[in-house]
């Protein structure tokens, strides 16, 4: 006798199936007389089979390879049973490492109440899932900023089996953000006025210093072109001047005229500058300009001072010969 085993078979129309076959031997005084094969159809089980190891295969590759890390841990012993690559570079932890752990052991103490909060609220059934904000200590002792998502995974009777974790990693976002709000403070509280340009020269931003220093609120200028600032008798060749150095390295500067809200024209030193994105494509310009016309005036006053004192010298020459 043979056990029941599969094998690949043709059909007579060309499709491939698969059959289940065994076989006994009859014997009549102890010889074999005749064969019976007993033959049954298993295609649909194989290829049933075959795609769930095909989804099984898909599915641990998709956790081994995401982009995010996925943690999971047992309900009763509280321990790491899973953890995949990108959790374990996040954490700075090996997998055999995460195993030894809880997600109270990785944790930062601040963060550990509201950690235990999200999870006794899954455990109730108060919710499917939860999305918070926490920081956990690398195996070095340095803190990781991350955005988690935890979800809970139950069994057929319903049965809390494990927690399971998403961690995405947003320490340098969280660091840019920073610098960034920084940087946005520095804006509004410069002395120079600033404004910011589309590509078109349509203003998007001002600082209050614009408005000090022009007399136009932002609502009043926003989307407007910047033209409208010269001041009167402008040479074009400034403004062509302008536009080839913007094309050739992206920063210009020059001595410019600007004409106020009240119809009053200052002198301002100014710069501009392009702005790309990370992909290099421009998004506009950057203005930054400086009031210099009681500075310009000082320096006319000092000149003519000069010049008298120039003038009182010669006389006083002259007179004494």
């Amino acid at each position: 006798d043979t056990p029941l085993a599969t094998y690949e078979f043709v059909a007579r129309d060309g499709r491939q199936v698969f059959g289940e076959i065994g076989t006994s031997a009859i014997r009549e005084n102890g010889e074999v007389v005749r064969m019976v094969a007993v033959a049954r159809d298993v295609t649909d089980r194989v290829h049933a089979e075959r795609a769930l190891r095909t989804s099984e295969q898909l599915t641990r590759y998709a956790f081994e390879q995401a982009a995010v890390g996925i943690v999971a841990a047992d309900v009763d012993s509280k321990l790491l049973v899973h953890a995949n690559q990108r959790a374990c570079e996040i954490l700075g932890y090996t997998e055999a490492d995460l195993h030894a752990l809880t997600f109270a052991d990785c944790t930062h103490p601040e963060d550990l109440p509201a950690s235990k909060a999200a999870v006794a609220r899954l455990l109730r059934g108060d919710a499917e899932r939860l999305q918070l904000a926490k920081r956990y200590l690398r195996k070095d002792g340095s803190v990781v900023h991350c955005e988690v998502t935890i979800s809970l995974v139950r069994g057929k009777d319903s049965k809390p089996l494990q927690l399971v974790a998403v961690l995405e990693d947003v320490t340098e976002r969280r660091e840019a953000r920073q610098q960034l709000a920084r940087l946005a403070a520095a804006v509004e509280h410069a002395a120079e006025d600033i404004f910011i340009t589309d590509v078109a020269g349509r203003i998007t931003y001002v600082n209050p210093a614009f408005e000090r220093v022009t007399g136009y609120a932002a609502s009043e200028v926003q989307g407007r072109s910047s033209t409208f600032l010269r001041g009167a008798g402008e040479d074009p060749r400034l403004r062509r001047n302008m536009l080839r150095a913007l094309q050739s390295t992206g920063v210009w500067s020059a001595r410019v005229r600007t004409r106020c809200k009240d119809g009053r024209e200052i002198d301002q030193d100014v710069t501009v500058k392009a702005i790309f994105d990370t992909g290099g494509e421009k998004l506009g310009y950057v203005v930054v300009r400086r009031d210099v016309t009681e500075q310009l005036e000082l320096e006319a006053q000092v000149r003519q001072a000069q010049k008298l004192e120039a003038i009182g010298t010669l006389a006083g020459g002259i007179a004494h010969d």
